[in-house]
């Protein structure tokens, strides 16, 4: 079976949705990782201990290019939202990876928040950047389109 080269960043794409608008990040990078428990428990008479973890939520973080102020926009939007004391905005996003066999993979983000961000006014000549960091409580997979 001949193998198939790795995907790159190309090959990606993040998408947030916020009150069922597609916020647009024009990610340079982003991350995703499991925030677990690690746990263990001695066992009288067992050599070793028997380990588990607990997944408590996902962190995502993602670093972006600025080319409007949309996403600052509906960065403020939400926190202003959640200052009114109503409803929160419903959240969630999406990751497509384009594997280069020609297959496709997706996976929703599910109770997303968004938590803190960083906005970047960089160099005279340096482009805007926008860090976000997000969490949630499902990273599941769906089929791919």
């Amino acid at each position: 079976m001949p193998s198939v080269d790795f995907f790159a960043g190309k090959d990606l794409v993040l998408r947030v949705f916020v009150n069922g608008q597609e916020v647009v990040l024009n990610t340079k990078t982003f991350n995703v990782k499991a925030n677990v428990t690690k746990a263990n428990d001695g066992i009288n008479g067992e050599d070793r201990d028997r380990l588990t973890r607990y997944i408590n939520f996902f962190d995502i973080s993602a670093n972006c290019y600025q080319n409007d102020a949309k996403l600052l926009q509906a960065l403020l939007d939400d926190i202003k939202n959640d200052d009114s004391q109503v409803a929160k905005l419903a959240k969630a996003a999406g990751i497509r990876i384009r594997v280069l066999d020609g297959s496709k993979a997706a996976f929703v983000v599910k109770e997303l928040i968004l938590d803190d961000f960083d906005f970047q006014s960089t160099g005279r000549t340096d482009k805007a950047m926008m860090n976000i960091n997000m969490r949630c409580r499902y990273f599941d997979p769906v089929q791919a389109a």
